[in-house]
């Protein structure tokens, strides 16, 4: 998934000024990494997934209210793997 942290400053960028749109690029942001890297060490889990996959819902909805594209779109194992990949590239500050 070439891009994925450079798709999300994009989206970030049309949020610019909108606190509520910053509230949800934090949540997500923290859905993410809490399935990624949980506390305990070990695995993601359905929990942690199922939380990733309502926030990224609640912040696709909001992009598209104002007038973007939503940013991911996927089944559960899908959207793990995007997870996955853009805290990987925020990790090793990748943006494409």
């Amino acid at each position: 998934m070439k891009g994925v942290h450079g798709r999300f400053c994009e989206v970030s960028q049309l949020l610019a000024g909108d606190a509520r749109g910053g509230q949800l690029a934090d949540d997500l942001l923290n859905a993410c990494f809490d399935h990624v890297l949980p506390e305990d060490g070990g695995e993601g889990s359905m929990k942690t997934l199922a939380h990733l996959m309502v926030t990224l819902d609640r912040f696709n909805a909001h992009v598209r209210r104002e007038g973007g594209e939503g940013l991911f779109v996927g089944s559960p194992e899908e959207v793990a793997a995007w997870a996955e990949e853009l805290t990987r590239q925020i990790w090793e500050n990748r943006p494409n």
